[in-house]
């Protein structure tokens, strides 16, 4: 499987290269008032609103720093009728993908065994790399995370 790599803070992250539409480079955001801390604003794309969240304000409490290898990865998620949406996700330092074996993937149900965090529903799993273990995150349910989140407060 193809890997996209990235970074939030020091922490380095992976998702399946086939969840992902587009890479895009960080734009200007329209931010609106009232909104979370982790929604960094919406842009134009393709004449489309496309509302971006800050992947690294959403887990670890503070924004992504905007360097030249900050990114917005566009995600398009299809609903039961096949009705497509847009999102975006601000993540630091993609400059890198990789393709690894399902051999070197450790699945969800292993890594839940280990640990317990709020955001493991958002986790995929692990791939094995020498001496550390890089988590792998399903971002296509962030959306549904964070509905859940919502009602949940």
């Amino acid at each position: 499987m193809l890997l996209i790599i990235f970074y939030l803070g020091e922490s380095m992250y992976m998702v399946k290269h086939d969840a992902v539409r587009e890479i895009v480079p960080l734009v200007s955001l329209h931010k609106v008032t009232k909104m979370a801390d982790y929604i960094a604003g919406f842009f134009n794309y393709r004449e489309k609103l496309v509302p971006v969240i800050d992947l690294r304000q959403l887990l670890q409490g503070t924004p992504c720093v905007a360097r030249l290898s900050t990114r917005i990865l566009l995600v398009e998620r299809f609903n039961e009728e096949q009705e497509s949406t847009l999102f975006g996700v601000i993540v630091e330092r993609v400059t890198e993908t990789v393709q690894k074996s399902s051999t070197d993937f450790m699945a969800r149900e292993q890594a839940l065994n280990m640990l317990e965090s709020k955001y493991t529903p958002l986790l995929a799993g692990f791939i094995m790399e020498q001496a550390s273990m890089i988590e792998c995150l399903d971002i296509l349910k962030i959306p549904q995370y964070l509905e859940n989140e919502m009602l949940l407060n």
